[in-house]
């Protein structure tokens, strides 16, 4: 701290001159502010990320956020920023792995003295993976955005967007890991309006299946397959 800041001191000249050490000395030393400021501009201990993993980081971060945010329709927020933070992490420790000469995670040691050890062929293997399903991730977000955005410009009456609509929320069920709910029930409020009602049942009975005690969906499947044998 450059001062004495033990509450006990009696901060005596004649501690100055007993000390065995001559670790104490009488002067005038900086204000506490530009101790502080120093401290921060020039830390005892350096930071553990670079300026260029630093920004590393914040794109993976933000890649992340993007990719998973309402995915699926089922990711919130909050869970998006963790996967962000955690993907984020992942990155930044994956180039030290091939930048720095030692690095550890826990108890394994992925490189010691510029030498891979094995633990570092699971973690290539864990974070390839999970790069890879961010990445698909981020894909069918597009897909889901724009099908969700034409698709709430059809329900203002342009049915212009019909196509697109179409062609988004099919490659979102056709390819995505996870079916969800919400593209078929778009997709079978489309088909009914347009007046194709057959083309909404398989989307109805996929709704029926995941919600087997929703009267609602039960109804309108019933309706619909009335009104497709009419025609």
């Amino acid at each position: 701290h450059g001062r004495v800041v033990t509450p006990g001191c009696l901060k005596d000249l004649d501690c100055i001159a007993s000390c065995p050490r001559d670790a104490l000395s009488f002067g005038y030393s900086k204000p506490p502010l530009f101790t502080s400021f120093d401290n921060f501009t020039k830390p005892d201990v350096h930071w553990a990320w670079t300026w260029p993993q630093e920004i590393l980081g914040v794109i993976v971060c933000i890649g992340t956020l993007l990719a998973t945010r309402q995915l699926y329709g089922e990711i919130p927020f909050l869970l998006a920023i963790t996967l962000g933070v955690i993907a984020a992490w992942g990155a930044v420790t994956t180039f030290k792995l091939f930048t720095d000469a030692n690095l550890r995670i826990g108890r394994s040691q992925l490189k010691f003295h510029g030498a891979y050890k094995p633990p570092s062929i699971g973690w290539i293997f864990v974070v390839s993976v999970s790069l890879g399903l961010i990445a698909h991730s981020g894909w069918i977000r597009w897909h889901e955005h724009h099908g969700q955005k034409a698709w709430a410009t059809v329900q203002k009456g342009d049915y212009t967007q019909i196509e697109s609509m179409t062609e988004h929320l099919y490659i979102v069920i056709d390819y995505g890991l996870y079916h969800p709910p919400y593209a078929d029930r778009m997709l079978a409020e489309l088909w009914i309006g347009v007046g194709e009602p057959q083309r909404a049942i398989p989307h109805l009975e996929y709704l029926v299946e995941v919600w087997p005690e929703s009267e609602v969906w039960k109804n309108r499947l019933n309706a619909v397959k009335n009104m497709s044998n009419t025609h």
